[in-house]
């Protein structure tokens, strides 16, 4: 009851501060929602593959469009808003190095009306997310995280007036963030289950708005358990999963957009709201961004001066590779790539183990042939991953392996298992047939192994690492620099699949 009592004060409070009287439309209104999700720091444009000439993406691009949807609507008396569905964070060296501080000055210009706080927001730590926030010119929102005395960690909601229209947003945070980030990162937190904190915002909110859209940074999944589970949402906006639904699913009265990932695409939903308070989808897409849409100068200058600043240190050359490091986030979150081979190896040698796992989630971006300067690993190797050695049983080993064997490839979980050292069989959702070398795993065996300190706190779900180490040594090797001195030594790199996991 207490915390009930918090939602609802949370929300009022957010209502009250508008000064905002019950949902009374006199006639009916159009609107535009604008959205993107989930750009990890993927300010600059970019080429999506090896083959491919012409980049895509770029915030001064998604800024320039956004000006000039905005302008057409205004000529045509419809309102526009701007939502940002999280993850702002984590995935290219300006973001490893600047933390979101230009990806907010870039969201400042842009006109941003409201964003949500995603898991990968956490990965600096909850001070670098005050300054972020203290940064940002608009509300940046989690309705369902709290601190451990009870107090909310966020603003939980917004009420946006746009041409008539009061909009009233909800933000809501993936519970699974401890899973996903360092514990130290989110130390003090909880993160309730958004649909159960959604059940008491939403009809505290819904009377004071003519629409009400949860911004949400959950999964699509979990989007159509809060539609099917909550009633009074017209709109959820999320992000998280990375999804393309170039189509909105609907799910009783609710819509729930994506716009995948990496500013591949500005998310555009047309709205209409009569005076009733129905609410109808008069039109949507997902505008690709790309070479013919031309960039805001403003948001292009903001870039530039950040990237100028990195743009010495990142085109140093480091090494070449004749074939593709994949990197993927498909194929590396759900099968054996060349990527995936090479840093698990990198890591067993250097930690001088008889096994290495590595969470694919570690590995953010392909590393094209050619030539390879450190922009491309910091770009791949975005976290100060640290390589631990420790001594599991084999048992242990087995139940990891088994843990990472039960993802379905099209969920695209981080905690994927990339190896070293070790061959199974994927079969059904389990891993069979475990060879360490050319002998089955033992389960009563001890193992040297080699892994990711994000896998021995827990992350990605691996709870049953830290209780089963019987050994732990601290090596001090970064997944980077390793990566980056076995390029200067080898200058010329060759990785390739060798059946270390076989799907059947």
């Amino acid at each position: 009851m207490r915390k009930q009592l918090v939602y609802a004060l949370f929300v009022i409070l957010a209502v009250g501060s508008a000064g905002l009287p019950a949902r009374a439309l006199p006639r009916a209104r159009t609107l535009t929602i604008l959205y993107f999700n989930d750009i990890h720091g993927h300010l600059e444009p970019w080429k999506p593959d090896a083959k491919s000439e012409a980049t895509i993406g770029g915030i001064a691009r998604i800024a320039s469009l956004v000006e000039r949807v905005r302008k057409q609507n205004r000529s045509r008396g419809r309102a526009t808003i701007l939502l940002q569905g999280g993850d702002v964070l984590q995935g290219t060296p300006l973001s490893a190095v600047y933390q979101g501080e230009p990806d907010i000055e870039c969201f400042n210009l842009m006109g941003v009306d409201a964003m949500v706080i995603g898991n990968h927001e956490f990965d600096f730590g909850q001070s670098n997310i005050a300054k972020l926030v203290e940064r940002a010119k608009f509300p940046i929102l989690s309705a369902n995280v709290f601190r451990t005395d009870g107090r909310p960690y966020a603003r939980a909601s917004t009420v946006i007036e746009k041409g008539g229209l009061r909009i009233g947003v909800l933000g809501l945070t993936t519970s699974e963030t401890p899973r996903t980030t360092f514990p130290t990162n989110v130390e003090g937190l909880t993160f309730d289950d958004p649909i159960q904190v959604a059940k008491y915002a939403i009809p505290v909110l819904e009377p004071h708005c003519d629409l009400v859209v949860a911004l949400t940074h959950l999964g699509v999944p979990d989007d159509r358990r809060l539609a099917s589970s909550v009633p009074g949402i017209d709109v959820i906006v999320g992000g998280h999963t990375h999804a393309k639904l170039p189509n909105p699913e609907r799910v009783g009265n609710t819509v729930i957009v994506q716009a995948q990932d990496y500013g591949r695409y500005l998310g555009r939903l047309d709205l209409r709201v009569d005076a009733d308070g129905k609410v109808t989808t008069e039109h949507s897409e997902l505008i690709p961004i790309d070479g013919t849409i031309p960039e805001s100068k403003a948001t292009l200058d903001t870039v530039a001066r950040y990237s100028g600043k990195l743009k010495e240190r990142l085109s140093m050359f480091v090494g070449t590779t004749n074939v593709l490091l994949d990197g993927h986030r498909p194929t590396v979150r759900s099968q054996e790539t060349t990527l995936g081979n090479l840093m698990a190896d990198l890591a067993r040698n250097a930690a001088h183990t008889d096994i290495a796992l590595i969470n694919s989630g570690s590995l953010r971006a392909s590393i094209l042939p050619g030539k390879v300067t450190f922009g491309d690993i910091l770009t791949t190797l975005p976290f100060n991953t640290v390589v631990l050695s420790v001594k599991l049983p084999g048992k242990t080993i087995r139940e990891m392996l088994s843990m990472s064997a039960s993802f379905k490839p099209e969920d695209q979980i981080g905690g994927f298992l990339q190896v070293s050292g070790v061959r199974f069989v994927i079969e059904n959702g389990q891993a069979k047939e475990i060879f360490v070398g050319d002998e089955p795993l033992e389960d009563s065996r001890i193992y040297s192994v080699a892994l990711p300190d994000f896998l021995l706190v827990g992350g990605d779900g691996y709870s049953m690492i830290a209780p089963a180490t019987i050994e732990r040594i601290d090596t001090g090797i970064v997944l980077t620099g390793l990566l980056v001195e076995h390029f200067r030594n080898r200058g010329i790199i060759s990785a390739q699949i060798e059946g270390r996991i076989v799907r059947r």
